[in-house]
């Protein structure tokens, strides 16, 4: 039992390497930034000018690793919403 339990935990931490990204770089024209991730403890990091969206990954990771009540906090904490795109500016067209 105990075997399966940490091939579970090592599984887990190996998928949360896949999307759990800190930053992504967004490009409008020629400039590029990095946009971080937020989440609910750190939503001073959002900002107007992203779309956002819900990290499918934290969520499920979140209930699935519940009963670890570290993994659930960080995860939804601090990568609760990815960022997709940067918004349109007023005049501007989109491909």
């Amino acid at each position: 039992m105990m075997k399966m339990f940490i091939l579970f935990v090592l599984t887990a931490f190996l998928f949360s390497s896949c999307e759990a990204t800190d930053t992504v770089s967004l490009c409008r024209g020629t400039k590029c930034e990095e946009v971080k991730s937020y989440g609910l403890l750190n939503e001073e990091a959002k900002r107007d000018d992203v779309v956002y969206e819900v990290s499918a990954f934290s969520v499920i990771a979140s209930v699935i690793l519940a009963e670890t009540v570290v993994f659930p906090v960080w995860l939804i904490g601090w990568y609760a919403y990815k960022p997709i795109k940067l918004k349109a500016i007023k005049g501007e067209t989109t491909k």
